[in-house]
């Protein structure tokens, strides 16, 4: 999927999976890397993903969604150019920016 939005970094943040060990919970984790406007009101340090949460990157909002799966998220763009589109996220995790090598690229608005 791709979105366009010129407020967002080449490569601008990405989000990991970390299994859980035998008694806690798998998580996911959002992190700036090195976007020039932040992710979620200028963070610089990982987040622990949460159902609900919220993040934004330039113009586009999304909302962390959990699913029945342990290791899967989804993310509902909130609001945005993409508005309403679901981007799964699994055991991979994915780097999210302008930069074409990204698992999940936005394009520049023109």
């Amino acid at each position: 999927m791709v979105i366009s939005e010129s407020f967002v970094s080449r490569r601008h943040c990405e989000i990991k999976y970390v299994p859980g060990e035998e008694d806690s919970e798998s998580k996911f984790y959002l992190r700036d890397i090195g976007s020039t406007t932040g992710t979620f009101v200028m963070v610089r340090q990982e987040v622990l993903l949460k159902s609900n949460l919220m993040f934004q990157m330039g113009l586009s909002e999304f909302k962390i969604v959990t699913t029945s799966k342990r290791s899967m998220i989804e993310l509902q763009v909130f609001e945005g150019p993409a508005r309403n589109r679901i981007i799964p996220v699994d055991d991979y995790g994915l780097e999210i920016g302008r930069d074409p090598n990204n698992s999940f690229c936005v394009q520049e608005d023109s």
